[in-house]
């Protein structure tokens, strides 16, 4: 017992010293509620083809529930500058959650845009 409260009173400093540190590092985040427009995906894509907006990004996002994700893509119109973000879910829905115009690229982002939403094959959203 004695060695246990000797390696306890050796490791406390340490221990505080690690967490205060951790702590230094952890920016402060909030939650913030912000609305976003989510209706079936299809109506969305739609939408964004009817915008002559094309997939330029994405990328995978870990889901809330364990083993499941989200993709969420960057669609942009180069004639006139309009983007759209949104997010899609295995379960077909998809949410807008973001949307604007007068895009900028800078010049290392001057690649061709996407024509599909495929890579190496394999759909992107639903992962067939």
């Amino acid at each position: 017992m004695k060695y246990l409260v000797l390696l306890m009173t050796l490791l406390l400093p340490i221990s505080g010293a690690a967490l205060a540190q951790t702590e230094e590092d952890i920016p402060n985040f909030i939650q913030a509620k912000k609305p976003v427009l989510c209706a079936p995906l299809n109506t969305i894509l739609e939408t964004l083809e009817k915008a002559k907006e094309k997939p330029i990004a994405y990328w995978t996002m870990p889901g809330s529930v364990p083993g499941t994700s989200t993709t969420v893509v960057v669609y942009v119109d180069r004639d006139d500058g309009g983007v759209s973000v949104v997010e899609s879910f295995e379960t077909g829905v998809g949410c807008v959650i973001s949307y604007g115009t007068d895009l900028q690229l800078s010049k290392e982002f001057n690649a061709p845009l996407k024509k599909d939403l495929t890579f190496k094959g394999e759909d992107v959203i639903y992962k067939k």
